[in-house]
């Protein structure tokens, strides 16, 4: 049994395949355009939180060394406050020292004129 016989390209069938093929890159072109169209968009969006970023950035950069300084103070004070209550507690203790003395004196003096 013999092949059937091929049939030929001709000018025709060669011609509806070209502008097939153009039909086809004209609809990709579409698509990339569109594709394109959003990725420039989305680098706009980008670039603008890009720079609120770094407008934070600044701003906190600020924040950050104000925060630091006033914990530089608070500890300071903290420690200042620290030496008042050790002075004041020294002096508690020797007030109260002196009037155990003074109350041990007067019970000494009161025994004695007692017993004499």
């Amino acid at each position: 049994m013999a092949p059937p016989p091929r049939e030929g390209w001709t000018d025709q069938r060669l011609d509806d395949l070209n502008q097939k093929v153009d039909a086809g890159f004209v609809r990709v072109e579409k698509k990339i355009d569109g594709v394109e169209s959003k990725v420039d968009a989305l680098d706009k969006r980008v670039s603008t939180l890009d720079k609120r970023v770094g407008t934070l950035e600044t701003k906190f950069g600020g924040l950050e060394e104000k925060v630091d300084e006033g914990f530089g103070r608070l500890d300071r004070d903290l420690r200042e406050i620290r030496g008042e209550i050790k002075s004041l507690t020294h002096s508690i203790l020797a007030a109260a020292t002196a009037i155990v003395v003074a109350l041990i004196g007067c019970i000494a003096t009161i025994v004695g004129i007692a017993f004499f």
